[in-house]
């Protein structure tokens, strides 16, 4: 049998596991611009809040946008509802 052949695509790799003992998330932290490596020590993985966690993989600039507005929206659901938003049920906020 031949050599199976890949053609693997770059870009961020992210993984998220969950066991008995909580959640655990990886990331890489490596920053380029095509072949330019910019920095080997990316923070990827931010805190939405104490319950949420986020990765950001493509343009800073938008990761950074993104995550605050989805942090805002998270706040703005806990008070007006008394409760953390109930991340298991299908529906995202742009449905409300």
């Amino acid at each position: 049998m031949g050599a199976l052949k890949s053609n693997f695509l770059h870009g961020t790799t992210t993984l998220g596991f969950k066991f008995s003992g909580g959640v655990l998330i990886a990331v890489d932290s490596r920053a380029t611009m095509g072949s330019y490596i910019g920095s080997n020590t990316v923070k990827k993985v931010i805190e939405i809040n104490p319950y949420l966690l986020g990765t950001m993989a493509g343009g800073a600039a938008d990761c950074a946008y993104w995550e605050r507005n989805l942090a805002w929206q998270c706040r703005m659901y806990e008070l007006r509802n008394g409760e953390r938003y109930p991340w298991l049920q299908h529906q995202s906020f742009s449905e409300k």
